[in-house]
C-alpha cells in the first residue's frame, strides 16, 4: 500500500503472519532512534534532534562471548523467533514446552539449521528461502532415495508454504571428522560411503526415471562452462588479479573435459556436492545429506567430489583403491567407465570447488579460503595425470599465488 502511511510494527506484524522472520534494519547512513510515545514525548524530540548526530562509520554495538570447543547453545523452543518452527515441530507431534533448540553452524547456503532436542529423541529443522529452486525439493528426494535403499535423513515434517523441513538427525560427526579422528578406519568408512553411492547411481536412477523426478537439470556444456568461469572469475581474476590466464588452449582443456563427461554411455543421477562433509556417521550408520541440487550426470563426477575431496586429502594410492571399490561394485562397463573418466571428473569438481571457495572468501568467509591450496594441488595431480597441461599449469600458479597472499 504505497499511498498509506504505516507503522514499523504493522510492518513487523505483516511479515510474522506471512511467515517472515524479523532480523533487523539496515539503515542508510546515520540514524538516531527514540521511543516518541506520547505528545510531550514528540515536542521534546522535535526539540532535541538537531543536536543528535551518529557519524558515518561508527560500528554497531557488539558484545563478545566465548563457546569452548564442542560447547552447545540451547534455547526453548517457544522463545526461537521464527513463526515456522512451532507449527513444524506440532506436527511432527512435538511437545513445545519440553523442546529446546540448537543453532548449527551456516553450510554457505540459503538455508539454516537447528538441532531440536526433546528429552532423548532429537531432529534437524531447516528453514529455507526462495533464492534456489532446489531447496523445495528436498522432501521429494529424500522420499525417493529411502524407496531406492540410500541411506537419508527421514522427512518428519512438512510445511512448504512456509519453506520449512523437520528431517531425522543423522549425527553431528561428518565423514572428515570421522577420518580425522581414526584415520586407520578410511577403507572401512568410505567403503560404506560407496555402497550408498553405488545405491544412488544404480537403484535411485532407474527409480528416478521410471517416474519422471522433478530435478535439477542435467550437467550440460553450459553448467560446466559456468563451474569453471566461477573459479576464473573468482579466484584467478578477482582474487589473484590475474588475466592472462584465460588462453585459448586452456579454455580448449576444459572444453575437452566436458565433452568427455557428457559422452558417458548412461548418465545417473548425480548428488552434486558429494563432499566428506555432506557425509553423516552416527552409531555406524552413514547418512547422506544436502542432496537437493542432484541430477543427471557422469557418475565420476560424484566419485571426483567423494574421493578428490580436499577437506580429506587422500592419498592417490587410496583414492586408486577405492575408485577400484566402486568400480568392482558397479560391473560391466559403467564401473570401466567410471575409472577411465574419474580423473577428468576430479578436475570438473574441483574446478567448481575452488570457484565456490573464492566467492565465499570473497564474501568475509575467511575459513574457506584454508581449502584453496589443498583443492589446487589435488588438481594439478589429476590434470597432470591425464594430460591436462593448460589446467595444471593454473593450478600450479594458484598454489603459488596463493601461499604469496597469505605469507
Amino acid at each position: 500500500r504505497p499511498e498509506t502511511a504505516l507503522s514499523l510494527v504493522e510492518v513487523y506484524e505483516a511479515a510474522a503472519r506471512a511467515g517472515e522472520r524479523v532480523l533487523g534494519i539496515a539503515s542508510r547512513g546515520a540514524s538516531h532512534w527514540d521511543d516518541a510515545g506520547s505528545l510531550p514525548d514528540y515536542l521534546r524530540l522535535r526539540r532535541s534532534i538537531r543536536t543528535v548526530s551518529v557519524p558515518a562509520g561508527v560500528p554497531p554495538v557488539q558484545a563478545p562471548f566465548t563457546l569452548a570447543r564442542g560447547g552447545r547453545l540451547r534455547f526453548p523452543s517457544l522463545v526461537w523467533p521464527d513463526p515456522a518452527l512451532a507449527p513444524t515441530l506440532l506436527q511432527a507431534g512435538w511437545r513445545l514446552g519440553r523442546t529446546t533448540v540448537e543453532p548449527l553452524p551456516p553450510r554457505g547456503s540459503d538455508r539454516s539449521f537447528l538441532r531440536v532436542v526433546g528429552g532423548a529423541q532429537s531432529a534437524i529443522y531447516v528453514r529455507y528461502g526462495c533464492q534456489r529452486d532446489e531447496n523445495r525439493r528436498y522432501a521429494g528426494h529424500a522420499r525417493l532415495l529411502r524407496e531406492a535403499g540410500v541411506a537419508v535423513p527421514r522427512v518428519l515434517a512438512e510445511r512448504p508454504e512456509a519453506r520449512a523441513l523437520l528431517l531425522e538427525d543423522g549425527g553431528a560427526c561428518s565423514l572428515r571428522d570421522a577420518v580425522q579422528a581414526d584415520p586407520g578406519r578410511i577403507d572401512r568408512l568410505y567403503h560404506a560411503v560407496l555402497d550408498q553411492v553405488v545405491r544412488l547411481h544404480t537403484r535411485a536412477t532407474r527409480l528416478a526415471d521410471a517416474c519422471a523426478l522433478d530435478m535439477e537439470p542435467a550437467f550440460d556444456r553450459r553448467l560446466y562452462a559456468w563451474e569453471r568461469d566461477l573459479f576464473l572469475e573468482q579466484i584467478v581474476r578477482r582474487r589473484h588479479r590475474v588475466a592472462e590466464a584465460f588462453t585459448p588452449g586452456l579454455l580448449d582443456e576444459y572444453d575437452r573435459v566436458a565433452e568427455a563427461l557428457l559422452g558417458v554411455g548412461r548418465p545417473v543421477i548425480v548428488h552434486r556436492d558429494l563432499q566428506s562433509t555432506n557425509v553423516l556417521l552416527h552409531r555406524g550408520r552413514v547418512t547422506l545429506i544436502d542432496f537437493q541440487g542432484m541430477r543427471r550426470g557422469a557418475a565420476a563426477y560424484d566419485l571426483g567430489s567423494l574421493l578428490a575431496d580436499p577437506y580429506v586429502g587422500l592419498p592417490r594410492g587410496r583414492r586408486e583403491a577405492l575408485l577400484d571399490y566402486y568400480a568392482r561394485r558397479v560391473g560391466g562397463a559403467e564401473g570401466d567407465e567410471a575409472r577411465r573418466l574419474f580423473p577428468l571428473g576430479g578436475v570438473q569438481r574441483l574446478t567448481q570447488a575452488l570457484g565456490a571457495f573464492g566467492r565465499l572468501t570473497a564474501l568475509g568467509l575467511s575459513d574457506w579460503q584454508v581449502h584453496i591450496v589443498p583443492a589446487a594441488r589435488i588438481l594439478a595431480e589429476l590434470a597432470d595425470s591425464c594430460g591436462l597441461a593448460e589446467i595444471h599449469r593454473l593450478a600450479g600458479a594458484t598454489i603459488a599465488r596463493e601461499q604469496q597472499l597469505n605469507r
